[in-house]
């Protein structure tokens, strides 16, 4: 596994238990809600070791038959279980020091950090004792290396098929190396899941937490259940999940698909959330030598959910799927219910977000959905699946929702003519389109919308469209099969070209000054954007100081519980790209976005003496010109920041308001 560079990461030496509760994200009730952890200043998860009925220790120095089981107050351990203060006796596998966990036990399974097991947590069945006692796979000692679990072809964790309750996975890294055609250890594509939680009928998966570990070359990770089983409260957050690719069924010859989560039947409750999701369901793409089950396809993505209800994805990058960034599915009326996807990065996806699945099955199968905040960049680039695909955001057989404050931004793979900005299909009702920004999607459609029947209550307003470059085809506003021009009004078009005939009522074109009569659109004649060019590859560039974005996903392989950088992650990625757009109404209230007059900074350029003005408090780091980190420090309403022994040259500075959120990213010039 590749180590970030200096500038990419803060090395933890070691993560120490917080014993403070800091406060509760969000308190809700278990019922078709989530209750979230207490989280320590910089996002992970609270453990306290005064919850824990007995410690074991697991190391490949170990030995199975002198391996101890220590209460939470031996003198071996002392304060602080992850950095024990005397001499502990590990048991060698992770097998051995199971037999001494009992179901009900709030045990803690510690593994060393550093060391490499040949071994796999595999199937258990043993539950914790309540939320907050749970049984807690971790980690310990002073290595900056998490423990890597090497589970070839066999699942990372399992657990099937009887109740799954109070099971917490922090900080531990999973690797199906026989499965990696670059890896020595390669043997072919057979493999399972990095985990993989089902529940039958009548029985339940519950308080499920898995945390900044990372999955890496397995087939899909999963949780799920039968119609009658019980999903609630599950929490995936902080995880890096990557290169997923099917295999062969050995009975039939067909390829089983690959996705990097894949989910169905959970009504209880799931946040998904900081997650990274990089190159998902595929290892090359179609029209490749390669074997079917290597290449992308259709049927893969980075997450797939299906039949889910009270779904909260927030703040998760969505790197390079075969196909969907989220791909959400559903047979029946009413059958997914209350999700909202917050503030994702959508990055080089066939499509960002389907909400619908590919056809009209039943009426109003989504209910009372939230897309808000999202950011969507180079949707199609790679055409994966070698198809000219390029869709944002795909709606169809909503019953009540809203899709606002999104953007959805440079689709710039001239050979991608299928492009849909948003798209609308399916009987839809209480539905608003609000307030989202769309800007040169090259080829295509900027709104598709088709196929409409019994509608009520549709609203697409209050949008900025705008084609600052050239196109070659597509409209800005597509209605085929019918005429749905009364679901538009107040939206605001640019284009390169007034006279265009841009805008298509079933197979009648329209220009944009008729098109502004009939429907009280705007036009703004020149973006008032202060720097709409901002996209995924300059904040790569520019902010992270890479040669281009292989070098950033190749430096994801670094990323994890003890080399976790938020400069990787996506709400700092959208927060820079958002700022790009900061002169929009609409994007005046987005969690994220940066406001110019929270922080000033002056004199820049100058000598090194640096005054900082600011309404709000928070944390600043400073990089230098070899990305190096030479200063983090806390900063508050007034602050003087001293770089006169510093070399002349470019430095920068982010601001956070968060551990996980820059709010501004200043470029100081040293005279």
């Amino acid at each position: 596994m590749k180590k970030l560079p200096l500038f990419f990461s803060q090395i933890l030496k070691s993560r120490k238990i917080n014993f403070t509760l800091i406060t509760f994200l969000g308190l809700l009730t278990v019922n078709g809600q989530i209750v979230e952890n207490p989280y320590d200043p910089d996002g992970w998860s609270i453990l306290d070791p005064a919850n824990a009925s007995k410690i074991l220790y697991v190391s490949t120095s170990g030995d199975n038959d002198t391996g101890e089981v220590y209460s939470n107050t031996a003198t071996e351990i002392g304060s602080n279980p992850i950095l024990p203060s005397g001499a502990i006796r590990a048991f060698r596998t992770i097998g051995a020091a199971m037999q001494n966990v009992s179901n009900g036990d709030a045990a803690w399974i510690l593994l060393k950090r550093g060391d490499v097991f040949y071994q796999r947590i595999g199937n258990y069945k043993k539950n914790g004792e309540s939320f907050t006692r749970p049984i807690v796979f971790a980690s310990y000692g002073s290595s900056n290396e998490p423990p890597l679990l090497k589970t070839g072809s066999n699942a990372g964790i399992s657990g099937c098929c009887r109740d799954t309750r109070h099971i917490w996975f922090i900080g531990l890294s999973f690797y199906a190396h026989t499965r990696n055609p670059n890896d020595p250890e390669y043997v072919d594509h057979q493999g399972e899941d990095g985990f993989n939680f089902y529940t039958a009928r009548n029985h339940t998966i519950e308080n499920l937490l898995i945390e900044g570990c990372t999955f890496n070359f397995y087939r899909s990770n999963v949780i799920q259940t039968i119609k009658g089983g019980t999903i609630e409260n599950i929490r995936v957050r902080r995880n890096v999940i990557r290169n997923n690719y099917g295999t062969l069924n050995n009975n039939n010859g067909k390829v089983v698909h690959s996705q990097g989560l894949f989910s169905s039947n959970i009504k209880g409750g799931i946040l998904v959330e900081e997650n990274i999701f990089d190159h998902n369901g595929w290892f090359s793409k179609a029209g490749t030598s390669d074997p079917n089950y290597r290449k992308a396809t259709i049927f893969n993505h980075n997450t797939y959910f299906y039949h889910t209800e009270n779904a909260i994805f927030r703040r998760n990058a969505f790197h390079r799927p075969s196909s969907t960034g989220t791909k959400w599915a559903n047979t029946d009326t009413g059958d997914a219910v209350n999700i909202t996807l917050e503030n994702n990065l959508y990055n080089d996806c066939e499509v960002g977000i389907s909400m619908g699945g590919n056809d009209h099955i039943q009426p109003h199968r989504f209910k009372d959905i939230t897309i808000k905040e999202n950011v969507m960049t180079s949707i199609g680039l790679s055409q994966q699946t070698d198809r000219t695909l390029g869709w944002g955001i795909d709606v169809n057989d909503w019953d009540g929702g809203d899709v606002m404050k999104n953007l959805i931004i440079h689709q710039n793979n001239p050979l991608v003519d299928n492009v849909r900005g948003i798209s609308v299909t399916g009987e839809n009702r209480n539905l608003t389109i609000s307030k989202n920004i769309i800007y040169n999607l090259g080829t295509g459609d900027m709104f598709r919308i088709s196929a409409l029947v019994n509608n009520t209550n549709v609203s697409i307003t209050d949008n900025e469209i705008t084609q600052s470059e050239s196109r070659t085809g597509g409209f800005m506003v597509n209605m085929v099969d019918d005429d749905h021009r009364s679901i538009m009004s107040n939206n605001t078009f640019e284009l390169q070209d007034d006279t265009a005939n841009t805008f298509n009522v079933d197979g009648l074109r329209y220009s944009l000054n008729s098109w502004m009569t009939q429907t009280g659109a705007t036009n703004t004649i020149t973006p008032a954007y202060p720097d709409p060019s901002r996209s995924f590859d300059r904040y790569v560039t520019e902010v992270l100081g890479l040669s281009g974005r292989d070098e950033y996903y190749q430096n994801l392989e670094g990323m994890n519980y003890l080399n976790w950088d938020t400069a990787y992650t996506a709400a700092p990625i959208n927060a820079w790209i958002k700022e790009g757009f900061d002169n929009s109404s609409l994007l005046s209230t987005m969690a994220d976005k940066v406001n110019s007059s929270i922080i000033k900074m002056y004199p820049n350029p100058g000598t090194g003496m640096i005054k900082i003005e600011s309404s709000i408090e928070g944390n600043y780091r400073i990089y230098n010109q070899l990305g190096q980190i030479i200063l983090s420090e806390k900063f508050k309403h007034f602050n003087e920041i001293d770089l006169e022994k510093q070399k002349a040259g470019l430095y920068m500075i982010h601001f956070y308001n968060r551990p996980d959120n820059i709010i501004k990213t200043i470029k100081y010039l040293k005279k």
